[in-house]
């Protein structure tokens, strides 16, 4: 065995010492002269310096990074308070003289001596109430569908480019029920988005909200109150963003504006 290998070494530095002398002989210094001057070698250099100042280019571009329009969380609608209609100011009446009667003296009844009153307690003020903090940590899965695009830099076939994914599609079929997945009070409803379709938020409370897009027919309206697990929808077909891909939901989480990993929290 030994033998074998020391064989096989001989032959491996024969070739490398041959190889070496070839190089040698082939690259002489007034070939590499005329290798330089020629006209072939300098376009070859013009365009690789060219693909090189390209490639800078393309990295310090704004374009390389530049993902999905980031969906706009729509802000919760504020309710304003009636107006009090103003009344008319009532009539003046004209002074009416009442005249009275002499009254007879009467002697006036007995003082009788004030009864003790307990002192009165004044009352505490009210303290402030602390509105409850919302922490997400779990999360229903709107439809019972494996993840086929995943959070964050993926390949749009769509657009035919990595753009950056904000949540994460869901595999169903058309007329799938969306569920809730968690609860909270429906703050938006989008119909026939350009890119996204008929679209739905939902607002969790401290910050947190989900939004749901792909619907084609929505169960629930603005302003009402929702548990995790209620339906809220049924699934539609795929929306412009998503046209060449497979037939999925899109849904994402939101804390303060900035888009979550939903993953880790389905359960």
């Amino acid at each position: 065995m030994l033998t074998r290998i020391k064989v096989l070494i001989n032959r491996v530095r024969l070739r490398a010492i041959l190889y070496w002398h070839r190089w040698q002989i082939s690259l002489r210094p007034a070939r590499i002269v005329r290798i330089v001057r020629s006209r072939r070698f300098l376009l070859t250099a013009y365009v690789m310096v060219a693909v090189l100042l390209a490639g800078m280019w393309w990295w310090d571009s704004p374009f390389r990074l530049q993902g999905t329009p980031r969906l706009q969380v729509p802000e919760r609608p504020t309710i304003e308070a009636p107006s009090t209609p103003e009344l008319p100011d009532p009539p003046v009446l004209e002074p009416v003289i009442v005249t009275t009667p002499p009254q007879l003296a009467v002697e006036p009844p007995p003082k009788t001596p004030p009864a003790t009153q307990s002192p009165v307690q004044e009352e505490e003020p009210a303290r402030p109430v602390a509105l409850p903090t919302v922490t997400i940590t779990q999360l229903t899965k709107p439809i019972a569908g494996a993840i086929i695009a995943p959070f964050g830099f993926q390949w749009s076939a769509t657009f035919r480019a990595f753009q950056f994914h904000h949540g994460v599609g869901l595999e169903a079929t058309q007329g799938t029920p969306v569920m809730a997945a968690h609860r909270g009070r429906v703050v938006s409803i989008v119909k026939d988005d350009p890119e996204w379709g008929s679209m739905l938020t939902i607002d969790h409370g401290s910050g947190w909200q989900t939004v749901y897009a792909s619907l084609a027919r929505v169960a629930v309206r603005v302003g009402q109150e929702v548990t995790a697990g209620q339906q809220i929808g049924h699934l539609g077909a795929n929306p412009p963003a998503k046209g060449a891909e497979s037939p999925q939901m899109y849904f994402a989480l939101f804390k303060d504006g900035e888009s979550v990993d939903p993953t880790p929290m389905f359960r």
